[in-house]
């Protein structure tokens, strides 16, 4: 027999004990020590507290409970003063660790007994990714201390929309990744050495560089020899085709011209007969009905100065637009889905590929054709002065 509790009173003899034998296994109500179990049935509560706040059972099935009725429940080492360490550990069994809280530091939570959080006196350590439905950071900055950190960005219900934010010796990079495994496009460098920025390219080899894919145009901003702002493109071979160029009071927009980048260089001859081919009109564009301009139209133009003029008469294009726009999913209040996400729907439509004009292309006919202009008046003059001798 394992012990008594109750009135010693009662007890004279229990199961064949002497009563000898019952006053030595009595635990009196009032304070006294026990040795050996103290065994409640399934659903039988060791409770404590006047109002049974605290209740300690099984259920039966496989459930062990500790009930803290309306009150806080606290888990303690150290009560007495003067007594070190004391570390309190959660474990689902021996040896392995679901959460450690660690007198005089920190709290730990473990995954399959490893160590994924930690408080620290400076804030918190996570090991692992950290996925969360919504982040907001106040106050100090965010770091990241790794070898090549990155922030990834995903938006839920939308297709082919995920980036991330990465570094990597040295350099930051914004990335379209085509897959959750991580395969990464660059879109943009920002090269750490030299403050170079890349968009479209994987290199920052200017200070701006910008690479499209099909038409490929490179532009460099700088500063050039004279300390005025140089706005650079370069051609898809790299090669400088003209500049835009600001100093302190104007502004000024250059086309390649040296020289040395030309051949088979001759007179432009029968420029007036082609500058009265050319049609000068007065117009207002749709967009801006109540203002009137000078100008011309440029499918016109194209049959006389073709280097002026950008595109073609009566051109169409695909374009493609949102027929109806994504949906993002619903959530109940536990993280369960409600209604599903829903991608937007594209189409493509056949849209204006409108021309564009470059009036200063016409500058060297306009020239030409004065210069010939010219000539005829001061032969005429000639004429005129001779038959006036």
């Amino acid at each position: 027999m394992a012990g008594y509790i109750g009135s010693k009173s009662s007890v004279t003899q229990v199961d064949g004990y002497t009563e000898a034998e019952a006053d030595a296994e009595f635990v009196t109500k009032t304070g006294d020590t026990m040795s050996g179990d103290l065994s409640l049935g399934d659903n039988d509560k060791a409770i404590f507290g006047a109002g049974s706040d605290l209740q300690i059972y099984h259920n039966g099935g496989s459930g062990n409970f500790i009930d803290s009725v309306n009150k806080d429940l606290y888990i303690r080492c150290n009560l007495d003063a003067g007594i070190t360490g004391g570390d309190i550990a959660i474990q689902p069994k021996a040896g392995e660790n679901s959460a450690v809280f660690r007198d005089n530091a920190g709290a730990e939570l473990y995954y399959d007994n490893s160590k994924k959080l930690e408080t620290t006196s400076t804030g918190v350590d996570v090991t692992g990714t950290v996925d969360s439905d919504g982040l907001t950071v106040s106050g100090t900055p965010v770091r990241f201390n790794s070898t090549a950190p990155m922030l990834n960005f995903m938006e839920v219900g939308v297709a082919d929309s995920n980036h991330r934010i990465r570094q990597n010796s040295g350099n930051l990079y914004i990335q379209k990744l085509s897959d959750d495994e991580g395969t990464a496009t660059d879109r943009l460098i920002i090269d750490g050495g030299s403050g170079n920025v890349g968009i479209g390219t994987t290199t920052g080899s200017a200070q701006l560089n910008v690479d499209a894919t099909g038409d490929k145009v490179t532009i460099s901003a700088r500063v050039n020899a004279n300390g005025d702002s140089c706005f650079q493109p370069l051609n898809a071979s790299g090669t400088a085709v003209g500049n835009i160029i600001a100093n302190a009071s104007s502004t000024a927009y250059n086309t390649s011209s040296d020289y040395r980048l030309k051949e088979n260089v001759v007179d432009l001859t029968g420029a007036s007969a082609r500058v009265n081919q050319l049609n000068p009109s007065r117009f207002n564009f749709i967009s801006d009905a109540d203002k009137t301009v000078d100008g011309f139209l440029a499918h016109e133009v194209a049959t006389v100065v073709p280097e002026a003029i950008n595109g073609t008469k009566d051109a169409m294009r695909d374009e493609e637009y949102e027929v109806t726009p994504a949906v993002e999913a619903t959530y109940d209040e536990d993280g369960n889905e409600l209604t599903a996400a829903v991608e937007a729907v594209m189409g493509t439509r056949s849209v204006p590929d409108y021309q564009g004009i470059d009036q200063s292309k016409l500058v060297p006919l306009l020239t030409a054709a004065l210069q010939e202009a010219l000539t005829e008046i001061a032969s005429l003059k000639t004429r005129v002065e001779a038959l006036e001798a």
